[in-house]
């Protein structure tokens, strides 16, 4: 009989110890990597007062956007911002598609994170600034008289 009651003590141990670590590894998951998504930008925009964890589809005419809310660094909280597909303008911001980039935003700030490219780093950026570049330098090439007469004025 004792061996019964006995072996009966450490299954009913070996079936609490499986129940915690499961309990455990849901509390894991949920409080480090299960991120909600947001339905609206109001949605959104409140997570980003906030700072809370929590991804939104930002599709515009002129580009699909993905934002991930990472969470607070110091006085900022941390978006990465993807550009997922670029629908209308100038067809060399095709490259741009798939790139991302770290954004700082000030807390209880609500902006659309790639509006200030002084507040990011990443591949997205660097892309981003080399087109507004070449596009400036083809500006500037093309109308080289209209703007030595504006300067020579």
């Amino acid at each position: 009989m004792r061996g019964k009651r006995g072996l009966q003590r450490i299954n009913l141990i070996i079936i609490l110890a499986a129940v915690v670590l499961i309990v455990t590894l849901l509390l894991l998951y949920f409080t480090f990597f299960y991120v909600k998504t947001a339905k609206t930008k109001e949605e959104f925009n409140q997570a980003l007062y906030n700072c809370n964890r929590i991804n939104f589809i930002n599709d515009e005419d002129a580009a699909t956007w993905i934002y991930s809310i990472q969470g607070v660094k110091g006085d900022s909280c941390l978006v990465d911002v993807e550009l997922k597909i670029a629908k209308k303008g100038i067809s060399d911001i095709k490259i741009l598609e798939g790139k991302s980039m770290l954004c700082e935003i000030p807390l209880r700030v609500v902006v659309a994170p790639e509006s200030n490219l002084k507040n990011c780093h990443g591949l997205l950026k660097e892309e981003m600034q080399s087109l507004i570049i070449e596009k400036m330098h083809a500006y500037v090439t093309a109308n080289l008289e209209e703007i030595g007469k504006v300067v020579g004025s």
